[in-house]
């Protein structure tokens, strides 16, 4: 056989994809690491919002957006609609380009899940204006940094009694995101999770999975 009809070699990375029980079971151990609240918040932002974890240490208290009132001034000073308000309920999230990958600041609204997290970690740290969500330990005038933050998230797994997910601490919550929502159109999951397009969502987040794979060579 001529060499150039043997098949390629696979060498696209791994690239796991949490599940709800790990999450379920990490969450539970996280104020054991934690006593803060701040790695079980994180926790549930990872796997409600599909964010990078970068973009979530990187938030400040005024970025989360529990009032009508600050929705609508938010949306207002990125010159959007504030109609748009209507449809954020539970509330919002400012995630500013800075803090992430995608090319824009952008307000997503919040699930209810999310918003009683942080109703529940603000109550217990009250903070104004540019003050850091989850700031370092030790020194308020930084964010924790996306190092530590992920040694605090293996050692809750580690009290969980998971293993560890080779290629991926807080990534994989975002992919989980990601495939979940495979049924959604791909541009709101994209705004959702702050993914600059739909592209990358679909070519590396989203993959086929056996359920649905199933459920097309069944389709009639």
């Amino acid at each position: 056989m001529d060499r150039t009809e043997l098949p390629k070699r696979n060498t696209k990375p791994r690239q796991p994809v949490a599940s709800q029980d790990r999450y379920t079971k990490t969450l539970a151990q996280a104020d054991e690491v934690d006593e803060s609240g701040g790695l079980a918040c994180m926790l549930v932002l990872a796997r409600h919002t599909g964010h990078r974890e970068g973009a979530i240490c990187g938030l400040q208290v005024s970025d989360v957006l529990r009032t009508p009132e600050a929705v609508r001034a938010a949306i207002a000073a990125l010159g959007g609609d504030e109609n748009e308000c209507a449809n954020m309920p539970h509330g919002a999230i400012l995630w500013r380009v800075e803090t992430g990958r995608r090319g824009v600041d952008h307000i997503v609204p919040i699930s209810g899940t999310v918003r009683a997290a942080l109703d529940s970690y603000l109550n217990r740290h009250a903070g104004i204006g540019g003050a850091w969500l989850f700031p370092t330990p030790g020194d308020r005038s930084k964010p924790i940094d996306v190092r530590r933050a992920g040694r605090r998230l293996r050692a809750a797994e580690k009290l969980a009694g998971l293993p560890k997910l080779n290629w991926g601490r807080w990534h994989p919550y975002r992919r989980l995101f990601a495939n979940e929502r495979k049924h959604l159109p791909a541009h709101d999951v994209a705004a959702a999770g702050g993914w600059n397009d739909t592209e990358a969502l679909t070519r590396i987040y989203q993959k086929a999975d056996s359920r649905g794979v199933l459920r097309v060579v069944e389709a009639s």
